[in-house]
């Protein structure tokens, strides 16, 4: 598999621990107050690769979780407000120009921690019947192909339910415009050795 480099750097100190703020930026009116996968993956929690690969075998190098997300295997969120904001207010061309709103939540308590190799947690089984995934620590070499959605610092809710208690609204200018995540930085983002 050859090496990536990805600018912006992956920020893998946050711990994964119960309680948490996780943020997921809506644009969509629809979205009610229960976050769910539609449409979720068969998944056996002893096979950790098996669960990698059936998310990212057929994607292409540089598609990000988003376009994955519309088969509703997982719905993403993110560690960093500032993503959350980006997603809810961003158009198709990267800018900031729309109202959007911002789903904030707490990381549910923690059943079981499942590793890769006994390195970092990558999967977190909770008690209330969600299933994570933490796609900060994902080593390239337990992927058939690469995703951009490391650099975002996203969690994949891969089954269960999350009930929420408020949309937040939030208009482009409450954001931090000066981040660009990669969808405006992924130029940066390049596979080497072909």
């Amino acid at each position: 598999m050859s090496p990536l480099v990805l600018t912006p750097l992956i920020d893998n100190s946050k711990p994964i621990i119960s309680g948490v703020p996780l943020y997921r930026g809506i644009s969509d009116k629809e979205e009610g107050t229960v976050i769910s996968p539609r449409n979720p993956l068969q998944i056996n929690l002893d096979s950790p690769s098996e669960i990698v690969r059936l998310i990212f075998s057929e994607q292409k190098p540089q598609t990000h979780i988003l376009e994955i997300e519309k088969d509703g295997h997982f719905v993403s969120f993110s560690l960093q407000r500032e993503v959350a904001c980006y997603y809810a207010t961003s158009d198709a061309l990267g800018d900031y120009v729309k109202a959007g709103r911002i789903v904030a939540v707490r990381f549910p308590d923690i059943k079981q921690r499942i590793t890769f190799g006994g390195s970092e947690p990558y999967i977190f089984e909770c008690f209330g019947g969600t299933v994570w995934l933490d796609m900060r620590h994902l080593p390239t070499q337990w992927l058939e192909t690469v995703s951009r959605t490391m650099v975002d610092h996203e969690l994949l809710l891969l089954r269960g339910r999350i009930q929420v208690s408020e949309l937040k609204p939030i208009t482009p200018e409450e954001c931090d415009k000066s981040f660009l995540p990669w969808s405006r930085t992924g130029k940066n983002i390049e596979l080497l050795n072909k």
